[in-house]
């Protein structure tokens, strides 16, 4: 890394209120480097996943053995069960953050099919008529897919009946005249 800033209050230990984890972007826009934060509170995981979620590149915390032991640090630190719950917990957050996605996910498939919606006749719609708002409506039928779908709504409104459709039929492209 070419340099890193870290986020740090220097309240020793920083009550959760006072640790505003936020202050990374902020330093990321001034500094235009990558940011983490120095985290001071007594919480082994929310300051460090809401950090990981902000795109904190490091987390920096105290850890001691014993927090009874005798020093500045050892009464905010983190004990080793603590340590290893936030790094599980700072793992999991990176896994639900995941990445961009534009699209049907492979888990949504079935779901995707049985929610999607068409354009069907709300009334007979009778050859020549055109389609409009009013005789027509959009139905979701879980997994029975025919028509068109509602996005192309707007390219139909207008179009004329090729043939007569009966009300609660699927209005298909080969219906209609442009």
């Amino acid at each position: 890394m070419a340099g890193l800033v870290l986020h740090c209050v220097a309240a020793y230990p920083t009550p959760l209120e006072a640790i505003n984890v936020r202050t990374m972007q902020l330093l990321a826009e001034r500094f235009d480097v990558p940011v983490g934060l120095s985290d001071h509170t007594t919480d082994p995981v929310r300051a460090p996943a809401a950090a990981t979620a902000l795109g904190a590149a490091v987390i920096d915390k105290h850890i001691t053995l014993d927090r009874t032991m005798d020093g500045p640090d050892h009464q905010f630190a983190l004990e080793p069960e603590e340590l290893k719950t936030m790094v599980r917990q700072i793992r999991s957050t990176e896994t639900v953050m995941g990445q961009p996605v534009d699209g049907v996910l492979a888990e949504e498939a079935k779901l995707h099919v049985i929610a999607r919606r068409n354009i069907y006749a709300r009334t007979t719609i009778n050859c020549g008529e055109a389609i409009t708002w009013e005789n027509t409506k959009i139905v979701r039928l879980g997994g029975k897919h025919a028509g068109v779908a509602p996005k192309e709504f707007e390219d139909i409104l207008g179009a004329r009946a090729a043939q007569d459709i009966d009300a609660d039929e699927p209005i298909m492209h080969d219906m209609l005249q442009r």
